[in-house]
């Protein structure tokens, strides 16, 4: 019982966290024949007990302003999923005021060894660019 409380301790202590990139100075590159006007990067990290109990998760950035230090993190929530990343890459074409993405890429990777199984480590990775829709 000694190890799965110091195991889930460690978790806890260890934090959650988002992280977001948002790139605007993409040059005159372009992909597909679109030339993009930003570059996004979203990963999000969670803990949960057995991989059922949510123990701590972090939050992307889904409103407001960019900053180098958006997101945030909850205890005992899980938001770290594919749609949750998708929603902050929504947010980003608002920011940006641009729609058309363009080589989206998502990686989900649950970790469990480094934990001797107790608790569950999950990273949601989503990357993309954002172009301008091309005038018809």
């Amino acid at each position: 019982m000694k190890k799965l409380f110091a195991v889930v301790l460690a978790s806890v202590l260890c934090g959650c966290c988002s992280y977001s990139e948002l790139k605007r100075d993409m040059g005159s590159v372009k992909v597909d024949g679109r030339t993009p006007v930003a570059s996004y990067e979203v990963a999000n990290v969670s803990y949960s007990l057995l991989g059922l109990v949510p123990l701590s998760t972090g939050l992307t950035w889904k409103d407001g302003p960019y900053s180098d230090d958006v997101g945030s993190m909850a205890w005992f929530e899980d938001a770290c999923s594919l749609d949750d990343n998708l929603a902050s890459v929504r947010h980003a074409c608002k920011v940006v005021r641009a729609d058309d993405l363009v080589n989206v890429t998502g990686r989900v990777d649950d970790y469990w060894a480094w934990s001797c199984f107790f608790v569950k480590k999950r990273v949601v990775k989503t990357s993309c660019l954002i172009a301008k829709p091309e005038p018809k």
